[in-house]
């Protein structure tokens, strides 16, 4: 394996341990022990998703990943455009003023996804086009 991708991979597992210390660090109450961990795993997840959907490997993948890409965008979108405004004022707002960790666990969320996206294009692309 080339250096530059042994430094993207120690790089990912120094953020991303400096995630997990953060979300263990961040909490407001008992239930957040489980549930911003959990949102860690599934931007993680997403990102790793849409990893996979950005690098196909083949025609045929890239011909199959399409169409499940946009139905996953055409999906997400509607449904976004249908909550964004609830979400922001529920999730950020509340009577008592601004709430810090939930703004924590949506920046926690897409730091966990880019990370997922980036390493997952990665070995993808690189690793595998070093193999084949």
């Amino acid at each position: 394996m080339n250096r530059k991708i042994r430094a993207n991979s120690a790089a990912a597992v120094l953020l991303g341990v400096a995630l997990v210390f953060l979300v263990s660090r961040v909490t407001s109450g008992a239930l957040d022990a489980y549930i911003t961990p959990v949102i860690l795993v599934i931007g993680a997840s997403v990102g790793w998703l849409l990893g996979v959907l950005l690098s196909p490997y083949d025609k045929d993948e890239k011909a199959r990943f399409s169409r499940y890409a946009m139905l996953a965008l055409f999906f997400t979108c509607g449904y976004l455009v249908a909550k964004i405004h609830r979400v922001v004022d529920r999730g950020f707002v509340s009577e008592f003023g601004p709430q810090p960790v939930a703004g924590f666990r949506v920046i926690a969320f897409v730091g966990a996804l880019l990370m997922g996206l980036l390493v997952t294009l990665v070995y993808r692309r690189y690793v595998r086009a070093r193999r084949g």
